[in-house]
């Protein structure tokens, strides 16, 4: 077995799941988005995916964000998240019906340097892990 791994910033994450439990939970959220969800009512749903962010703020200006997730002027909806040793990301759009998500080992730009790795480096792979898997979004 693995040794515990915790961090003194447990509340906002540390989600322990697997990849099915994740395109179960991407599944649902494409479909609640769409008004065809199941989990939650209509109503939430609706309060899950309403921007949050001052109206002043346009798409495309900055983080423009509902619950939970950021919306994009091009109409995706993402969350991204990361502690020191890991790092995900979940992405879909709501009108084409697809999306994705990476779960992965390395740091974001910021954590990197705790860590005794190039940040900036690992998140340039993130970028490119990102850029490839959305080139392959809906053919498969």
């Amino acid at each position: 077995p693995l040794p515990k791994y915790s961090h003194h910033s447990y509340p906002d994450g540390f989600l322990h799941t697997s990849n099915e439990d994740m395109a179960m939970y991407l599944t649902e959220m494409i479909k609640g988005a769409t008004g065809r969800g199941s989990l939650l009512s209509d109503a939430n749903y609706k309060l899950l995916f309403e921007r949050q962010s001052p109206s002043n703020l346009e798409l495309g200006e900055g983080e423009v964000h509902a619950v939970l997730w950021d919306l994009h002027s091009n109409g995706r909806i993402e969350h991204s998240g990361a502690d020191p040793g890991v790092l995900s990301f979940i992405s879909f759009d709501p009108i084409r019906e697809t999306g994705y998500f990476i779960m992965t080992n390395i740091n974001d730009g910021g954590l990197g340097s705790d860590l005794g790795v190039n940040g900036d480096e690992t998140f340039e792979q993130l970028l490119k892990i990102l850029e490839l898997v959305s080139e392959f979004e809906g053919k498969v």
